[in-house]
């Protein structure tokens, strides 16, 4: 039986050994195809000599292009997205116990964590990082083997639809939705009420759903099984309470277990609970759901330790909602405490009140806040704090916190991802 990787390259008409499937000329690797996509800002046909240097074989290119093959095997098709997203499609046709996961916030950890209990029972197959959207989700699906039990798939939207886009490449079995807040708002003309709405239209074709409790007004009239989970209303289906490093879990109402959890950063901890939800969907006992060695994904509150000043770096994303638990857990350290927070985007209208309350947390936190981006210039109050420093590029902000360390500091990171704000690390002489 062929996998994912040889019926492709059958359908691209090659005949080589394919490894491995990239959009992104930077991470191809020896025998990957290429898919040379055209975007709003970069044309991958551009970067057809990089990614061939990195170790690309195979290069889908668009009909229209004209240039040189740098020693690539070139395939030409009329639309590089169409082609890439028709391949995802038909490597998901027929393929069950397919677990889809959206929300605001938490969809990578939700994943990781559900992986990471499910993997003792089956072979599971899942997104890559954060592999999510129109191009992500299919470029995950042709790094699959194929031959894997379940599939866990993270799917983000960041415009009107979007989720109607990825349910056109896979139909799922089991949805999961984590905690839905306001991300992307400038992309919704509708602000929250068309978020929801669009992240809920995963609902459309399963037969159960794991479901945040906060949503439960808007998914009620959905015919489908629905499970409710939180950390905060103790009528959800599944209920946690903390108690020190272990998770009290009720279920139903009925107190079940005590589970021993590693993770210090206790905002993970209804991410947990949803994959625990999940898991008892697909038979596991409690006995068989191991909580205690749980793993973070990488740029989620990592812990990187230089002499004797502890980085905690979170800059994968960042949302109102992130930063603020991401404050509150700074707040639980004993040590001087650094936040250098990089801009929030996407947050259109709101995006003066929500980087101002922000700075106010940041405020009540931190010795001393690090800030880069003109997002932050909100109030000249702030900018007359001792302890706010304001920065134009990361790499005046680098000198500075440079200037500050001292040992046994804290320094948290946290940016929203097209900033980069975990580039300090390249630049910080320390």
């Amino acid at each position: 039986m062929l996998n994912i990787t040889e019926n492709v390259a059958k359908i691209l008409g090659v005949n080589i050994n394919i490894k491995g499937f990239e959009v992104s000329s930077k991470k191809v690797q020896k025998n990957y195809v290429f898919f040379a996509l055209k975007g709003k800002k970069v044309d991958g046909h551009d970067f057809l000599k990089e990614a061939k240097m990195n170790g690309a074989t195979v290069a889908v290119v668009s009909k229209d292009y004209k240039g040189e093959n740098f020693g690539l095997i070139l395939v030409f098709v009329d639309d590089v997205f169409l082609t890439l997203k028709s391949l995802g499609k038909m490597c998901a046709e027929n393929k069950k116990n397919i677990i889809g996961i959206t929300g605001s916030v938490g969809k990578t950890s939700t994943k990781e964590f559900l992986a990471q209990i499910l993997a003792k029972k089956y072979k599971i197959g899942k997104t890559k990082e954060s592999y999510n959207g129109q191009i992500g989700l299919p470029v995950s699906i042709l790094n699959m083997q194929g031959n894997e039990d379940l599939w866990i798939l993270e799917m983000g939207i960041s415009e009107p639809n979007e989720m109607d886009q990825l349910l056109d490449v896979v139909t799922l079995d089991v949805a999961v939705i984590t905690k839905i807040i306001m991300c992307h708002v400038a992309n919704f003309k509708g602000g929250m009420k068309d978020i929801i709405e669009e992240k809920l239209k995963i609902l459309r074709d399963v037969k159960k759903a794991i479901v945040h409790m906060d949503l439960q007004k808007e998914v009620k009239n959905f015919k489908k099984e629905i499970v409710y989970y939180s950390m905060n209303d103790s009528r959800a289906d599944f209920f946690l309470k903390v108690e020190d490093n272990y998770g009290v879990i009720f279920e139903k109402g009925k107190k079940i277990i005590k589970l021993p959890i590693n993770i210090r950063e206790k905002h993970f901890w209804e991410n947990i609970l949803a994959a625990i939800a999940t898991a008892r969907f697909f038979g596991f006992s409690y006995e068989e759901i191991k909580t205690e060695n749980l793993l973070l994904p990488k740029m989620r509150c990592e812990k990187i330790e230089k002499k004797d000043v502890i980085f905690i770096n979170d800059t994968y994303n960042a949302n109102p909602t992130s930063m603020k638990a991401a404050l509150d857990d700074l707040a639980t350290y004993k040590q001087k405490k650094i936040a250098v927070l990089g801009p929030m985007k996407e947050l259109g209208q709101f995006a003066k009140q929500e980087h101002t309350k922000v700075l106010k947390h940041a405020l009540s936190v931190a010795d001393q806040i690090l800030v880069v981006g003109d997002e932050y210039k909100v109030d000249e109050n702030f900018q007359k704090k001792e302890k706010v420093f304001f920065f134009e590029n990361l790499e005046t902000l680098t000198k500075e916190l440079e200037k500050i360390l001292t040992p046994n500091s804290v320094v948290l990171l946290k940016g929203s991802r097209s900033v980069g704000v975990e580039k300090i690390f390249e630049l910080l002489n320390f």
